[in-house]
């Protein structure tokens, strides 16, 4: 259903020279796509700045934030599978008496709730210290407290579906229970903070022509989580309190964690400028991680930049039509955490009652991980070459450019490397290599035809390619050219690839003729799907996979974004694209009668005689072990382009704020994700899990009114 969505926000500013406030208090209310679901979010922020001294400037920052959330007991996953076993065969929403006739209405309306209540806070206090005995050196010292508190409670209770019993007259009406028989309460508490040192020297002087600046800074983190939970099982008494469940062991459950962690970085920065035309800059960061050993923690990534503004040469300057021109390169080293901490560690199960001794029940651990004490950080070396342009007073501007990226101490697993009769998983290594190189381009252009109308159209696009060049595989893919990982792109997805579908000039009688390949998931009739034996052996097996698909994330990214002004009026929208991207469908997103479910309206293109190029495989009760496995025949485009955004605003005169007292006031109407173009059906192709059963993607449309007093 369509719900609703309001934000109301109070800023209120002011000072003098001496000391300068700001503060706001924002309210957002949202309904979900069904009464059971809601979210209340309550913001606060406070900001004081104050010029304690001449030389000295303190201030302080506070960012409060309550939401509170409340869904069906049900997860979203969930509940969108029970969407896919909505049918007439499973009952009608509803029967004539109310009650629930599909386990989704069951689920949406009375099967408990899950409550979330998060509270953040976000707090900085900063000094600035001018130090005024070297002309252009400056101190400042920031700490940050960040607090989050997570309440989560989980009431799950007996959900109602009835059935009918068509056999008597007149048909009879029973209640029953879907899934669990009695109540369940799960509770759980989750107390973190971070706390943010920074400490830093800064230096900026001119010299003549010449620019130069310097940046010292210190940083560290401290990391603390808590988490609590606690269930109950087989309520007899409908009252959420956990005390209240079965007081069998056997009924309840205690757990809890912590977690410490610690980061510190040194960064320092030195830049120069001659005459605003020649630029050079040098940066680098010093980092250590708990991820690593101590001997392994600490990583150096250095950086450098130059550009040339050759607008500003005698010999550009002078052409009236070039307003802006700069070429720059640039190269640097990036550090990165990949995978899961402290790998440089063995790591144990705990696990019981494993044994009795005694006639006492013994917990027993187990090694769950061989330790890799060498671990270290992800290393990226980053090159990039671009320009910058401005032609005709802002008619047409320009920015471009080609980056190249070599990554290598990639984590990966060593597990597919070793046979299975080892035992344990071993940690990652550094041992993987990737390039990845593409450009950016952005285009824009603004012209004014006069004081009352102004337009303006500016575009992005970014295409990037990435390829391994050293992974972990196997024999048995890497000397197979079609199967080998080593030199195709991150997340390539692999399958068999479709011919198509049997036809009966397939078989004679029912046998399927001698000189086509035998597939090996049972028998194959008219209308099944036919793979191609890619090494001519007669028979199609892990031998005939293949590259069947670009990675699901977009090699293209591109954004369109042009604007109108018109007196008081103004129109401002965006486009945003994809392309080059594959989306693989399987389950209910492709197969008809998935696992008992429905059938998608597309399925009802299958496979007849009378339509032998049809879009889907014969229809089948449920899905044949053939027509499923992994192949090119599931695989589609997912490219898209989506109007994202568009809003449309009036300033209203200001002789007309000013009779209200405002310095200016805004009526304006926009919407998000309006309308999406895209060969994907039924789920966002945007999405980054599209096997997943996800909240689908919302359309927003908004009114408001901005006023400024």
């Amino acid at each position: 259903k369509n719900a609703v969505l309001t934000n109301h926000n109070i800023e209120v500013s002011g000072g003098n020279d001496k000391v300068k406030y700001y503060g706001s208090f924002g309210y957002q209310a949202q309904d979900g796509m069904w009464p059971s679901t809601n979210d209340k979010k309550y913001n606060l922020d406070l900001n004081l700045s104050a010029q304690v001294t001449k030389t000295t400037k303190v201030t302080f920052g506070i960012n409060g934030r309550v939401q509170n959330a409340q869904y069906p007991s049900i997860a979203v996953g969930r509940l969108f599978e029970l969407i896919g076993y909505t049918h007439t065969q499973n009952g009608p929403l509803y029967f004539s008496n109310g009650n629930p006739g599909t386990y989704i209405t069951a689920s949406l309306l009375n099967s408990g709730y899950n409550k979330i209540n998060t509270t953040s806070i976000f707090s900085q206090l900063s000094i600035d210290q001018d130090l005024s005995f070297i002309p252009g050196l400056k101190a400042k010292m920031t700490i940050a407290y960040d607090p989050r508190v997570i309440m989560n409670k989980l009431w799950r209770i007996p959900t109602n579906k009835a059935s009918i019993d068509t056999s008597k007259h007149p048909y009879v009406i029973t209640n029953g229970i879907f899934e669990q028989t009695k109540a369940s309460l799960n509770q759980s508490f989750v107390q973190a903070y971070q706390l943010t040192y920074q400490g830093s020297l800064s230096y900026a002087r001119v010299f003549g022509k010449s620019n130069v600046s310097a940046l010292a800074l210190f940083e560290a983190k401290d990391n603390k989580d808590l988490s609590l939970a606690a269930s109950r099982r087989n309520y007899n008494l409908g009252i959420d309190e956990i005390n209240l469940g079965s007081s069998s062991n056997a009924d309840m459950t205690t757990s809890g964690t912590s977690s410490i962690s610690r980061q510190l970085g040194l960064v320092y920065r030195v830049t120069y400028d001659f005459d605003n035309k020649y630029l050079f800059e040098a940066s680098g960061r010093y980092d250590g991680s708990y991820y690593f050993a101590p001997e392994h923690r600490f990583g150096f990534f250095p950086a450098f930049s130059v550009g040339w503004r050759l607008s500003e040469e005698n010999f550009v300057k002078n052409i009236s039509w070039i307003n802006n021109l700069k070429i720059r390169a640039s190269y640097g080293e990036v550090g990165a955490l990949a995978g899961a901490p402290f790998q440089y560690l063995s790591t144990f199960n705990a696990f019981g009652p494993a044994y009795v001794i005694g006639g006492q029940a013994v917990q027993a651990t187990s090694e769950r991980n061989e330790n890799n004490p060498n671990i270290t950080w992800e290393r990226a070396k980053k090159t990039d070459l671009g320009f910058e342009a401005t032609f005709w007073g802002g008619l047409l501007s320009i920015e471009a450019d080609y980056f190249y990226e070599k990554r290598s101490n990639m984590l990966v697993n060593p597990d597919v490397i070793v046979p299975s009769e080892y035992g344990i998983g071993l940690s990652q290594v550094n041992a993987g290599i990737m390039k990845n190189q593409g450009m950016d381009l952005s285009l824009g252009s603004s012209y004014s035809f006069s004081k009352d109308l102004q337009v303006s159209l500016s575009g992005n696009i970014t295409y990037a390619k990435n390829s391994l060049l050293k992974v972990f595989e196997t024999a048995t893919t890497y000397n197979n050219i079609n199967r080998r990982v080593t030199g195709k792109s991150l997340g390539t997805q692999f399958g068999y690839h479709a011919l198509g579908f049997f036809q009966l000039d397939d078989f004679t009688g029912s046998t399927l003729k001698s000189n086509i390949a035998v597939q090996p998931w049972g028998a194959v009739k008219p209308g099944d799907i036919r793979y191609e034996d890619l090494n001519n052996d007669g028979k199609i097996n892990e031998n005939d996979l293949t590259k069947i698909g670009n990675p699901l994330v977009p090699q293209v990214i591109y954004g369109i974004a042009p604007s109108v002004r018109y007196k008081q009026f103004s129109l401002d929208v965006f486009f945003q694209g994809a392309a080059r991207a594959n989306i693989y469908l399987d389950r209910q997103n492709a197969w008809a009668f998935h696992n008992g479910m429905s059938a998608l309206i597309e399925n009802m293109n299958y496979w007849t005689p009378e339509n032998p190029n049809a879009l889907n495989p014969r229809i089948t009760s449920g899905p044949t072990t053939n027509n499923t496995q992994t192949s090119s025949f599931w695989m589609k485009d997912g490219s898209y382009i989506r109007l994202k955004s568009a809003t449309l605003a009036y300033l209203i005169p200001i002789h007309i704020s000013k009779r209200i007292g405002s310095h200016s006031a805004r009526v304006f109407l926009s919407g998000q994700n309006i309308i999406t173009w895209s060969k994907i059906k039924n789920f966002d192709p945007e999405s980054t899990a599209p096997y997943s059963n996800l909240y689908p993607q919302q359309k927003v449309v908004s009114g408001g009114l901005n006023i400024t007093f």
